[in-house]
Formats: structure tokens, sequence, C-alpha cells
């Protein structure tokens, strides 16, 4: 499975909840902080939309927009086939 990354800003709760779950389910991810990384923050902007986070890149590199929980374990499901062992 390509690695997941997830965008974030800096106080977002959404993105801390989108975090919080991922590691609770034991999958591996990377966080880029848009409001640290210029060039990240251009790809989000380049969506046109708002800056509301999180995006998760699910190592497909199309960005889904603050995904429920329930579309983060589908996502996760999808690529890894099953999840790994708590």
């Amino acid at each position: 499975m390509n690695e997941i990354t997830v965008y974030v800003r800096r106080g977002c709760g959404f993105s801390q909840g989108t975090l919080a779950f991922l590691n609770a389910l034991g999958v591996p991810n990377r966080t880029v902080n848009i409001d640290l990384d210029p060039e990240a923050m251009q790809r989000i902007r380049q969506l046109g939309d708002r800056m509301e986070t999180p995006y998760v890149d699910f190592g497909d590199g199309q960005l889904h927009k603050m995904p429920t929980n329930q579309e983060v374990l589908e996502q996760v499901k999808q690529r890894m086939g099953e999840l790994p062992p708590s």
C-alpha cells in the first residue's frame, strides 16, 4: 500500500480526529502541515476550495476533502485488504 498522507492545519480538530482514527487503526501515515509547507498549501489552493482540512491522499495521488471515519476505513480496506493487527 502506498503511503497515506494527511494534510492538516495548525489547531484543526477535524485533522486531529482523522489522524487519531488512522493511528487507532494502526495505519502508518505521513502528516503535512500546510501552514508550514508552501508547496502543500499551493496544492490545496489549486483545488479552488476553501482551506478546510484535513485533505487525505490515500496513496493514489487524489485528495479527499474532510473524509469521515467511515470513508477513511473504506479507503484503507480497499488498499490494504485488511487492517493491521492492533
